[in-house]
């Protein structure tokens, strides 16, 4: 291998090189060399003179398309780096020709090409347009106006669409209200069948909870809590292992870093137990510190932590009995909301339809309803079909995925056992777009180490 050739860690090697039955998921900072592990993997396969393949034979999905084509130019320059050192490698010279019709590209542009060759599964026509999001800002914005008209006219028969006005609008300025209908929607889509998402909060609303952990919303708002709270903690660990070559700044801080943690520990431990019992523990612990200078950088993990932490403690400000009747006030209105959200989804869809256009999310749905059956959650003929194309599924940034992309991806994978994932567990506290970054989590926790790993179990 020349030096202008990639060049792994040894972490990095065995992430690229690690076969077997099961699922991969590679936990990566970004600028930690993701894409030359994707790169790598990928030529790993096509090279391998005991079983060669061709680059064809995979899916690999990024989340821009800007992304998508460095990546393909990337793995073109590997082949035609390689072919410098073996010129008459046919093999080589085939992948390199097959490059440009190799499957790399975003979620999205994997959906447009299964409608495109299902058009009449999906009841599209065979010329169907995918929207820019001007123009469906536009559309959304129109059938929006219209529907919310339409309740006004009807206003004195619906008490709950009357309080949700009262709370979002000023007199008869509309802007806020259409603002959530259009934020609510637009969150609700990450769902992988979001009418009956819809229905179950609907039915969770009516549910007489005796405490806050018991509700919807509570146990958002504790799971939201737990992760940030395991995420700094891990965080001061860090910090506390890195005073050992700081001395001085140990002496000064490493008591306080410590106490911090405790709190944390205890803090997550009370998540477990009750609203009330997280609220009495939400206060992370910042003992003063003996005053040392300098140590600016690791002085302000310190600080953003204690910030981060005072944010997750105002929500515990209010009792489990304060929130339940917050709730119980709103509960009409929130009932009116999403009531309203799944009218504007059907007033859109057929404003679309009309049209002959879909938009993003449309690819997306669309794709799992054909890909998947409704009734049992088993792949469909079709999607065994595709699946029986991909002897891998690559998937970049995969913190960023959604429960509907993961509805795909299982589908189209070998029971989701050939499915090779890279994202980075820092970075899924935050929400990205539309991303269920608890996706993520989850196989991270479940996964088992490389070593430790059996047959067709998921790895990591």
């Amino acid at each position: 291998m020349s030096d202008k050739t990639l060049r792994l860690t040894p972490a990095q090697e065995r992430a690229a090189r690690l076969r077997g039955d099961g699922a991969i998921l590679v936990s990566a900072a970004a600028g930690s060399g993701k894409t030359k592990v994707l790169v790598e993997r990928l030529l790993g396969y096509v090279t391998d003179r005991s079983d060669p393949c061709d680059i064809t034979e995979f899916l690999i999905i990024t989340y821009t398309r800007a992304a998508a084509n460095e990546l393909r130019a990337k793995i073109l320059d590997e082949i035609s780096e390689r072919l410098t050192e073996e010129p008459d490698n046919r093999h080589l010279r085939r992948q390199a020709a097959l490059c440009l019709e190799a499957q790399i590209g975003t979620i999205h542009g994997f959906c447009t090409d299964i409608l495109r060759e299902n058009a009449y599964l999906a009841n599209l026509p065979p010329d169907f347009r995918v929207t820019d999001d001007n123009e469906s800002g536009i559309i959304r914005q129109t059938v929006l106006e219209d529907l919310i008209e339409a309740r006004y006219e009807t206003i004195d028969e619906a008490p709950g669409f009357k309080l949700l006005v009262d709370a979002m609008s000023a007199g008869r300025d509309d802007r806020k209200l259409l603002e959530i209908v259009l934020d609510t929607h637009a969150k609700l889509l990450s769902h992988a069948d979001p009418a009956r998402w819809v229905e179950s909060q609907l039915e969770a609303l009516e549910h007489t909870a005796g405490d806050a952990s018991e509700t919807v919303w509570g146990r958002y708002l504790m799971e939201n809590a737990r992760r940030k709270a395991v995420y700094w903690r891990s965080a001061m660990e860090k910090l506390l292992s890195e005073c050992i070559c700081y001395p001085e700044f140990e002496k000064a801080y490493g008591g306080s870093i410590a106490a911090t943690i405790d709190s944390l520990d205890c803090f997550i431990r009370a998540l477990g137990n009750s609203w009330d019992d997280a609220g009495a523990n939400a206060a992370a612990q910042f003992p003063r510190a003996k005053n040392v200078r300098g140590f600016e950088d690791l002085k302000e993990k310190r600080t953003k932590c204690r910030e981060a932490m005072k944010k997750v403690a105002a929500v515990f400000e209010c009792s489990s009995a304060e929130l339940l009747a917050d709730m119980e006030a709103v509960r009409p209105a929130v009932t009116e909301l999403l009531r309203l959200v799944l009218d504007f989804d059907e007033a859109y869809g057929l404003a679309k339809r009309k049209r002959g256009i879909v938009d993003f999310s449309d690819l997306e749905h669309m794709t799992a309803r054909l890909v998947t059956d409704r009734k049992t959650g088993n792949p469909t003929p079709l999607a065994r079909s595709a699946a029986s194309r991909f002897r891998e599924i690559m998937i970049d940034e995969y913190q960023d995925s959604s429960g509907v992309q993961e509805v795909i991806f299982n589908a189209v994978s070998r029971n989701g056992r050939n499915i090779f994932m890279v994202g980075d567990v820092k970075q899924s506290i935050y929400r990205f777009r539309l991303a269920d970054p608890s996706i993520f989590l989850s196989k991270y926790k479940s996964y088992r180490d490389e070593q430790e790993a059996e047959n067709g179990e998921g790895r990591r």
